[in-house]
């Protein structure tokens, strides 16, 4: 008897679909997740949100002191005018581009990360995407001056440091940079984007070694420097005392 060839043809096909699943699997299973967390140790986590459309995560606050301290144990108290910046909750300052590097490297080689996934800073295109969350506003509060929420240098910080450009009839109640959960929350799920403290990106400037920075801080009251696309090229290994940083989760590459 003739043996019959067997077409496994229209058997595979409604399989394809589940295989590209399986594929995917990782990727697709982290994007059903809103938030995710990372462990500096037992008790210590960095928190993230799921931008979709960029299929990242974006740390959903700037890297606290306490969090910095995890990679370099031993830094001074940081001040201005006698009033604290080095609180444990408080974004990290007086890091440098070069710092964020060391610190990136660190996170991806003692810190379990999603499978697939490593840290770095934001990009260009990642903050131009997180900037379509205000709809073409001028200031991240609307298109009005002044302020109607952020911290920047205002009534308050006149106050306690007395400089004399702070930002009249706004008053934030922090004269230096805020605890990250009480800066402001875009509908991305991302605090302090655009208020408390600057941040370092991945964008190189025109200029050798100089990269930039994005977001207004607590030091600035100029309204120029609080539109929402404001940005300033700086030295990579320059410090400053309202310039951060973020952590982003990319798909490594």
């Amino acid at each position: 008897m003739a043996s019959k060839k067997i077409s496994y043809r229209f058997l595979i096909k409604p399989l394809i679909p589940l295989l590209f699943a399986l594929l995917n699997y990782n990727l697709k299973a982290q994007q059903a997740e809103d938030e995710i967390n990372i462990s500096l140790d037992d008790s210590l986590k960095m928190e993230f949100v799921w931008i979709e459309g960029l299929d990242i995560w974006v740390g959903k606050f700037e890297v606290t002191n306490e969090q910095y301290e995890k990679f370099m144990r031993f830094r001074d108290g940081s001040k201005v005018a006698g009033l604290n910046l080095g609180g444990r909750q408080q974004p990290a300052v007086f890091v440098s581009y070069c710092d964020t590097e060391g610190f990136m490297y660190w996170l991806n080689t003692n810190v379990e990360m999603p499978d697939g996934f490593s840290a770095r800073l934001p990009s260009k295109n990642e903050w131009d995407f997180f900037l379509r969350s205000y709809k073409n506003q001028k200031y991240p509060w609307g298109n009005d001056w002044p302020p109607e929420s952020g911290n920047y240098l205002d009534q308050t910080g006149y106050d306690s440091l007395k400089w004399e450009w702070c930002i009249d009839s706004y008053r934030d109640n922090f004269a230096v940079s805020a605890p990250v959960e009480l800066s402001v929350k875009n509908n991305l799920g991302i605090h302090g984007l655009l208020d408390n403290v600057r941040e370092w990106t991945s964008e190189k400037s025109q200029k050798e070694g100089w990269f930039y920075i994005r977001g207004g801080s607590w030091r600035d009251s100029k309204k120029e420097h609080l539109e929402t696309h404001y940005k300033v090229a700086g030295a990579k290994w320059g410090k400053d005392n309202h310039i951060g940083f973020r952590v982003v989760l990319a798909v490594s590459k």
